[in-house]
């Protein structure tokens, strides 16, 4: 998997963002996996997506999670805060919702 349109719940979960006014891509920071990745501000931080650990893979996909967490982690990929943990919930709207929200508080 690559590319946001190989995977369903991808392309659900940037155009449910999207419609938030988030702006997300797919990144694999560790080269193993791929991930949301939201930048949050000009200091390096990000919020990085996962369902719940990585992105579904099509390939393996009952080792695929089927909820959504966030994280948001600074520069250094520290921890910061959770946004969004459901990991049982594979819709990607209330994910959306409370990550635009956090957003916006920051």
């Amino acid at each position: 998997m690559s590319p946001d349109d190989e995977h369903p719940a991808v392309t659900a979960a940037i155009a449910a963002l999207h419609a938030h006014g988030v702006s997300a891509r797919v990144v694999s920071p560790d080269g193993r996996g791929y991930l949301l990745e939201i930048v949050t501000g000009t200091d390096g931080s990000h919020i990085w997506i996962g369902a719940p650990e990585f992105l579904p893979d099509m390939r393996w996909p009952e080792e695929s999670g089927t909820g959504w967490v966030a994280n948001h982690r600074d520069a250094e990929d520290d921890f910061i805060d959770a946004p969004y943990y459901a990991w049982d919930n594979p819709d990607p709207e209330p994910m959306a919702a409370a990550v635009a929200s956090y957003i916006a508080a920051l």
